[in-house]
């Protein structure tokens, strides 16, 4: 189910995660990369939530050329560590749209969000790319249960961009 776009203010978030290259259904073997570091290194308990930022649209880009980050999103005590990149989003005004399911439909929610919402909303994106904030783990739940936050940063509000 993807619910309706809503803007919300929302504090600093800081991301860090590793470039993943090619389909995006296949991101989930960048974040089982990601993962092992945070296990080994112990970083676990900096960590709220697990995101990921799509850098590419997939219905124009060649599969091929795709680039994404998985990212956790950490605190601001994270230790920066090679080959980990850093993703600051500032505090602001950001539209977002909650889907829940399977991830296969989030390529819906990106098409409604960019090429539906946006057009009409009035809206003023700022920048950077749009993110999604996965709410829960998808070994703890049930596909269908699986809940997904697409923000979008927009213009106005508290933000410093």
């Amino acid at each position: 189910m993807i619910s309706e776009v809503t803007i919300h203010e929302l504090p600093k978030v800081r991301l860090v995660g590793l470039l993943h290259r090619g389909a995006y259904a296949k991101l989930g073997d960048t974040f089982d990369r990601l993962s092992a570091m945070f296990e080994e290194g112990a970083l676990w308990s900096y960590v709220s939530d697990a995101a990921a930022i799509g850098h590419d649209n997939p219905r124009v880009t060649p599969v091929d050329q795709l680039r994404a980050h998985a990212c956790f999103v950490v605190t601001n005590e994270f230790p920066m560590q090679a080959p980990l990149e850093e993703h600051v989003y500032p505090a602001g005004r950001y539209a977002v749209m909650e889907v829940k399911g399977s991830y296969d439909l989030l390529s819906d929610a990106y098409r409604m969000l960019f090429e539906e919402w946006y057009p009409s909303s009035g809206e003023t994106y700022r920048g950077p790319a749009a993110y999604e904030v996965y709410l829960n783990d998808p070994s703890q739940v049930a596909e269908n249960d699986l809940l997904t936050e697409i923000r979008i940063p927009l213009a106005g509000g508290t933000d410093a961009g």
